[in-house]
C-alpha cells in the first residue's frame, strides 16, 4: 500500500497500478532474498524450491508420511 501511495499521481489509485507496484517491490527486494537463499542449508533450499514448483507447501516434514 505504500508503493502504491507514492506512485499515485493525484488523489487516485487505480487497480492498473497494483501490477507495478509488485514488479516495483519484487525488483527492489530480489538481491536481499537471493542472498538470504544462498546462505540457507541446501535441504532448506530445496524444500523451498519445491515449494515454488508446487505453488503450494503439502506434507513438508522431515520423515515419511505414512
Amino acid at each position: 500500500m505504500n508503493i502504491l501511495f507514492l506512485k499515485t499521481p493525484g488523489a487516485t489509485c487505480g487497480m492498473e497500478m497494483i501490477e507495478d507496484a509488485i514488479n516495483y517491490i519484487v525488483n527492489f527486494t530480489v538481491e536481499t532474498y537471493a542472498k538470504l537463499l544462498y546462505q540457507l542449508p541446501e535441504k532448506q533450499k530445496q524444500v523451498l524450491i519445491a515449494i515454488n514448483r508446487e505453488g503450494q507447501a503439502r506434507n513438508v516434514v522431515s520423515g515419511a508420511i505414512n
